[in-house]
């Protein structure tokens, strides 16, 4: 007997675990690896959230929104049209032609809000959303992971190709700073790989190196490791398996690791090393890129990184501009930047305390770590940060583009001019050191002005990321063409009265705004000209 539910508010058949909208959503969530809040309920999906789907849709796949500041429909119905041509506009439905035989009697379906048409060759009327409510339901979210997976698919074949090698440690060796796959074959050329500056944090005790020893010593496999060849330099990136590619360096050449690890017989682990199996799966472009087909390519790399990634973790968009753009100076500049962050050795203490307040207090890990030097995923979130609010500085109008496409713009045009980029780092730091100096140092990074209007129902903060970029961008002395001395002077004159128009103009037009991109660099602008204006008489 088939078991019922109420699913939006229709008595439906229950869906299996893996076959209802939190699922779906999530893996929609899983392939595009867009920025999501956390929902309370499934139910109903936040309006942050569908606005999040549309913009990271939109950068892959050219979605476009004509109005100013569109509503929950107006994003729903741009979606529905990527996932079927056909789509209607507002109706919330697509029709779709079943090619099966209908059954002589109608019967429950077995999809959520399908009602069957017609007789052989029948239709089914696909409820995608509810246009009263703007409620989205199960099939839509399904639609949305189909229609982008198969997109991708055919992408993927044509813009790379990926080649399995096997092989083993012995082949993996390290010239100098350089970490190097040499080829077996006699005359091939041998891989030269990019170890980024970040990696997921990977702190290990003494009984978990011995573990790892055991599983060398006995040849019990690892999953794969996955290159992919960066198009600048003709080096392959570590997409996966960076850890343990920086442990078997560590375990077989570090003389002070070895004996930190209290290995007696060094030469046997390095021929248990040696002979251990390495898999490689090895990404190359299909051939020639074009400017455009290089951000289609490293999508690409992230997709199938995902897709053979056996533990489920996602790529971060900015962990792939971080292994794209990492010999570049701007990438260094920022590394730079991130570590006198850290280590609070920053000349500017300002910005310093407030960039280290932007994320969690890093905590003291016990243990041995593969590598010291590298950076942590909190570390990641400044890399994001920074590059974040350098890239929204330089937007302009006449480009509009969204959020990713405006970081990308960014590095390509900046990221080998070493004067440029130590320009803008200058000039953000001193925007973020004016903004202390007006607000006071412990107030910077919320900048939330406390408390609320009577009249405003408060919900939640807003992103302190956010906040900090939009704050600070109106603090650039360069965007109103004058010198650094003259615009501090400019700061300490009026100082109270940018206060209070940054108080006014967060609850006027920051607090209930959609976070969309559109939105976002409105804001930005709109705050530019209050300072403008205050600040130039």
């Amino acid at each position: 007997m088939c078991s019922l539910e109420i699913q939006d508010g229709v008595l439906m058949p229950k869906r299996k675990n893996d076959d209802t909208k939190e699922a779906w959503f999530l893996k929609v969530v899983d392939a595009l690896g867009f920025e999501h809040i956390e929902q309370e309920s499934y139910n109903f999906i936040t309006h942050d959230n569908i606005t999040n789907l549309f913009e990271s849709l939109r950068e892959e796949k050219n979605l476009r929104l004509t109005t100013f500041n569109p509503t929950r429909q107006e994003y729903l119905d741009e979606i529905c049209k990527f996932i079927s041509p056909t789509y209607e506009q507002s109706t919330g439905r697509i029709i779709q032609t079943n090619t099966e035989l209908k059954p002589d009697k109608m019967s429950i379906s077995k999809d959520e809000d399908e009602e069957e048409l017609g007789n052989d060759e029948y239709e089914k009327i696909v409820t995608l959303y509810f246009s009263k409510t703007g409620k989205t339901t199960t099939e839509f979210w399904k639609g949305i992971y189909e229609a982008y997976t198969s997109n991708i698919n055919a992408t993927k074949q044509s813009i790379m190709k990926v080649e399995v090698v096997t092989t083993r440690y012995e082949f993996l060796v390290k010239e100098g700073e350089h970490i190097i796959l040499q080829n077996e074959k006699k005359g091939a050329d041998d891989i030269r790989l990019n170890v980024p500056a970040f990696q997921r944090p990977f702190v290990w005790n003494k009984k978990h190196w011995d573990m790892w020893i055991d599983s060398i010593r006995t040849g019990i496999p690892t999953p794969p490791i996955i290159l992919a060849r960066n198009e600048v330099d003709g080096r392959y990136e570590i997409i996966d398996g960076q850890q343990r590619i920086t442990s078997m360096i560590k375990l077989k050449y570090n003389p002070e690791f070895q004996n930190r690890l209290k290995i007696e017989n060094v030469d046997q682990l390095k021929q248990w090393i040696d002979d251990y199996s390495l898999v490689v799966y090895k990404i190359d472009p299909h051939s020639e890129l074009t400017k455009e087909q290089i951000t289609e390519y490293w999508s690409s790399v992230k997709t199938t990184f995902e897709r053979l990634n056996i533990g489920g973790k996602r790529l971060r968009p900015v962990e792939i501009r971080a292994a794209r753009y990492s010999e570049t100076e701007l990438h260094k500049l920022v590394v730079d930047e991130i570590q006198k962050i850290i280590s609070n050795t920053h000349i500017n203490e300002n910005f310093s305390k407030q960039l280290r307040e932007f994320v969690p207090a890093k905590k003291k890990l016990s243990g041995i770590t593969s590598d010291e030097s590298k950076l942590t995923n909190q570390d990641i979130m400044l890399y994001d940060m920074i590059t974040r609010r350098l890239a929204y500085s330089s937007y302009s109008d006449v480009d509009s583009p969204t959020s990713n496409n405006c970081i990308e713009k960014y590095f390509e045009l900046t990221s080998d001019n070493s004067v440029k980029s130590r320009d803008d780092i200058e000039k953000m730091i001193h925007s973020v050191d004016a903004a202390s100096k007006i607000f006071g140092t412990e107030r910077v990074v919320s900048c939330q002005p406390q408390p609320p209007p009577k009249e405003k129902s408060h919900k939640k903060q807003r992103s302190t990321a956010f906040i900090i970029t939009t704050l600070t961008i109106g603090l650039e002395y360069s965007r109103y063409g004058l010198l650094k001395r003259e615009f501090d002077q400019l700061i300490n004159k009026h100082g109270d009265e940018l206060s209070k128009a940054w108080n006014n103009f967060y609850w006027s037009e920051i607090d209930e705004m959609n976070q969309s991109s559109t939105n976002v660099w409105n804001r930005q602008r709109k705050w530019c000209e209050i300072v403008k204006s205050i600040i130039i008489k």
